[in-house]
């Protein structure tokens, strides 16, 4: 069990508005600061410490499907106050305003649709991004494909209830 006192000894508490940084030895290969915690004889977990550092700040557990952002976008801060959580879709979209993402944001479907307000879904709470437009017209073009299929089964089954009604 990590306790509060072991845990702020790894960060550099400094102002109250500036960063406190993880000054821990260990980090992942994101840049995250993580404190390692036994759970018994020779099992270890790795805790991200800003996770930490918001647990320790709040008295309600963080749940498992949030994510704790970064105000000030620098990954080893601890400071409660930079702290908050958000959802998958959130940090996805913090993210992206922040210029952080690994390809460059499309503003524009393949197809020349705008990316943007009405248009723009989303999949996998927050992961993926799609164009409403063109999966509207996929959809329609899927059905319109299987509509042979669908009178077939509906005439086979007005025949069978017309036989079970005699």
């Amino acid at each position: 069990m990590i306790t509060e006192e072991r845990f702020w000894s790894h960060v550099d508490r400094r102002g109250p508005d500036e960063c406190w940084p993880w000054i821990g030895s260990s980090f992942n290969n994101k840049g995250y600061g993580r404190l390692p915690e036994r759970q018994g004889p020779g099992v270890r977990k790795s805790l991200l410490a800003h996770r930490l550092a918001y647990q320790f700040s709040t008295t309600e557990p963080i749940p498992k499907s949030r994510c704790v952002l970064h105000r000030c976008d620098y990954r080893k801060c601890c400071n409660p106050r930079h702290l908050f959580l958000g959802s998958i879709k959130d940090n996805n979209q913090d993210m992206w305003a922040k210029g952080r993402g690994k390809a460059p944001r499309k503003e524009i479907c393949k197809r020349g649709h705008r990316l943007e307000g009405d248009n723009l879904g989303w999949f996998g709470d927050g992961r993926w991004r799609y164009c409403k437009a063109c999966r509207a017209a996929h959809t329609k073009a899927y059905r319109q494909a299987r509509l042979p299929h669908y009178a077939a089964l509906e005439r086979k089954y007005r025949l069978r209830r017309k036989l079970a009604a005699q």
